[in-house]
């Protein structure tokens, strides 16, 4: 960063003045008879008297307060009213010959300044250049509750449609790190203008959500912004995604190169500038990570002559964005097409063993989401695509992007990271603002996101698929009524609230952008939209067969599946008020899995419980086949459902019928009585033909 000192303009120079003393809570160290002004308070409120410390006054201090240019007091203090808030409050100092002229922007939310060098403009996404950043605290967020900042920064644009808009986003270099608002101690950060979501809530709704939910999440706090000294908008003050212990903490490769770069440097007695060429060299040519050697200049260097320098696995450290703008450096595209972008760390491309490395294990986990039995041979194993991905969080992704109707799932900011030795996780969730019927498509409210969007990178997304395996659906359903009435009520408090903290705020943003003042009447469309999408989502979500039918899965007709203990009675039905299964068992019982096979269902029966191939029986067609069910095969936890499938395998491999029953785990089981229902088996539809039905462009599983 350059660290010389510009020149800015008066009404900036102002703004600095006043908030170097406001922010630091303390008077500005003043030379004898050296005349200055602070505001004592951090931040102004309605009704709270605002003052000021004055030193070195020669004689009479007189005071003139304006709030936009209107004459409001001339005492030595000032109190501010609801009429003042998003207005300038200036206050002009005088003693004898002189002067002081402080201002604050009056929010209730805090506010950053941002001063340019020279008052420049911010044009480019690539080029930083030089500023000065100001956060003016509030009464959440002070100088005695949080980190704010006064110092050096830059700041250029960022992002990709949201750059083509009026309103403009912006990343951020501070000079050092700092735990910015509670949110991390980072030098990184953005604002967000969300200015295709006039709610302005969606991002920080859905980022709040994936958080109670147990998803890495950003952080973000709503703020105004004072760019060179001019009030343009509200905007998110956020964490971006990124390796960092308090972003996304993974192995951090980028941070390993130079720190090996600064182990050889001090081994070799490198001058500073030497130093630093060879830690940004290490870093955008990692090839010598798994070569062993860093070739630089004129100078070869072993790396295991530098015993400090102890080369990880490769198995992990990788940031990675499905995308398809596909406009990184490091990049390739699965079988199916999936744009899959690194990034972090930036340069993996030119070590090519690490690049082979997540190529394999991504498409490990393709090639099995798109098989029958859900599995893929990896490294010598047949795995479970769960084995590969951690299988909760691609659930709660999944059910995320559902709840908001995400247009951009497995299209553009699709994040997954993986750490050494660990899964692929998907997360975190960001870029939110196309969801829930914004942009104008209020009418999404009674289709699945998966299912409806198919074109580019989401004609093959792994979900629609995923949503044919009934294990991934069952368990969906699970989980969205774990969260339904807690998590996502009160994210729906969250909106409430979120309106009465930004409606001040979000009105002079409206009236900034072009959109209104009626900042009430966007909060109102998006909670109406949520409420007529989740009204849906529960009818969908409240039985087994309305969320298979929904998603469209079609079990084989050719089958019917009934479930008994190990005495061979016939389990009792479960009367769970919500989404209930098909029978329960207590924990620990292994069980008999009755399959009754109409025409064509000649071959094996292979059993899979909770994605896991389990056991493979001979059948043949229009017989009875008995299965056991080990219990130790029943993985589900308590009041958990466990999912058993049936698949009909011919001798070459492919799958001529399947059909699923599912349990849940009890305790114990309630002793029968001449009430207690059965779990009655479906009977099969003999002599229906074999069938597959398309789903999207998805063929999968829908064998009748």
């Amino acid at each position: 960063m350059n660290h010389k000192l510009f020149k800015r303009s008066v009404a900036v120079l102002m703004a600095s003045i006043l908030l170097l003393g406001t922010l630091s809570g303390a008077m500005p160290v003043a030379a004898a008879g050296e005349f200055s002004a602070a505001f004592a308070n951090d931040y102004a409120e309605v009704g709270v008297p605002l003052t000021l410390n004055v030193q070195g006054a020669s004689g009479t201090v007189s005071y003139r307060w304006t709030v936009d240019g209107t004459a409001v007091g001339s005492g030595s203090s000032y109190t501010p009213t609801e009429n003042d808030l998003m207005k300038w409050i200036r206050v002009t100092v005088s003693s004898g010959s002189d002067t002081a002229e402080l201002e604050m922007f009056f929010s209730l939310l805090p506010v950053v300044y941002i001063n340019t060098e020279g008052g420049q403009a911010i044009t480019s996404k690539e080029k930083y250049i030089d500023a000065e950043l100001i956060v003016q605290g509030n009464s959440v967020y002070n100088s005695e509750t949080t980190k704010l900042y006064n110092g050096l920064t830059e700041i250029r644009g960022r992002g990709n449609s949201t750059w083509g808009q009026p309103k403009k986003p912006y990343r951020l270099k501070l000079d050092k790190k700092t735990d910015l608002l509670g949110m991390g101690k980072s030098k990184h950060w953005v604002l967000l203008a969300n200015y295709l979501d006039e709610s302005l809530q969606r991002n920080t709704l859905a980022y709040n959500l994936s958080g109670s939910m147990g998803m890495e999440q950003c952080s973000t706090v709503f703020v105004d912004v004072i760019l060179n000294g001019d009030f343009v908008g509200n905007y998110q003050l956020c964490e971006n995604i990124r390796v960092d212990p308090t972003r996304v903490d993974i192995f951090d490769w980028e941070g390993f190169c130079e720190d090996s770069a600064g182990v050889i440097a001090d081994a070799e007695g490198l001058s500073k500038d030497e130093t630093g060429d060879l830690e940004e060299y290490m870093a955008e040519n990692m090839g010598w990570i798994t070569s062993g050697t860093v070739t630089f200049g004129s100078s070869t260097y072993t790396i295991a002559d530098y015993p400090d320098i102890e080369v990880p696995d490769i198995s992990g450290g990788y940031l990675i964005e499905l995308d398809e703008y596909y406009d990184e450096l490091s990049k390739f595209k699965t079988a199916s097409g999936q744009p899959i972008m690194f990034k972090n760390p930036e340069y993996l491309y030119t070590n090519q063993d690490m690049m082979d490395f997540v190529k394999t294990y991504i498409q490990a986990f393709e090639d099995a989401v798109e098989s029958d039995s859900y599995t893929s041979e990896y490294e010598g194993e047949t795995l479970h695509y769960s084995e590969l991905f951690d299988f909760d969080a691609l659930v709660d992704y999944w059910l995320i992007s559902e709840i908001f109707f995400n247009e951009e799932l497995n299209k553009k900011s699709t994040y997954m990271y993986k750490d050494i030795d660990g899964l692929m996780f998907m997360g975190p969730i960001w870029d939110m603002d196309w969801s829930s019927g914004g942009e104008g498509q209020t009418y999404h409210t009674e289709q699945w996101a998966t299912r409806y969007y198919s074109t580019n990178a989401q004609a093959n997304n792994w979900y629609k698929y995923l949503i044919q395996d009934p294990w991934f659906f069952m368990k969906a359903q699970e989980r969205y009524w774990e969260i339904r009435n807690d998590q996502v009520e009160a994210m729906l408090d969250e909106l409430d609230s979120n309106y009465e903290l930004l409606k001040v705020s979000a009105t002079a943003n409206g009236k900034r952008w072009g959109y209104g003042s009626d900042y009430k009447k966007y909060v109102d469309n998006l909670r109406s939209w949520f409420e007529k999408h989740l009204t849906w989502l529960d009818t969908q979500m409240a039985t087994q067969d309305a969320l298979r039918d929904s998603l469209g899965y079609h079990p084989s007709s050719r089958l019917a599946l009934s479930l008994a203990d190990a005495n061979g009675n016939a389990l009792i039905a479960d009367t769970a008020a919500q989404a209930p299964a098909d029978g329960i068992a207590a924990v620990g019982q292994a069980l008999k899995l009755t399959i009754q096979g109409g025409n064509d269902t000649n071959g094996t029966a292979v059993l899979y419980v909770n994605g896991r191939r389990i056991s493979e029986t001979a059948t043949k067609a229009n017989s009875t086949t008995i299965v056991d069910v080990p219990a130790d095969s029943l993985t589900a936890q308590l009041g958990d459902k466990n999912v058993l499938e049936i698949q009909i395998e011919k001798p070459d491999g492919t799958i001529n019928a399947s059909r699923y029953i599912t349990v849940r785990a009890v305790k114990s089981v309630p002793a029968r009585t001449e009430s207690t229902k059965p779990v009655t088996a479906i009977k099969p539809i003999l002599g229906n033909p074999r069938d597959r039905v398309q789903i999207g462009i998805v063929v999968r599983r829908s064998l009748k």
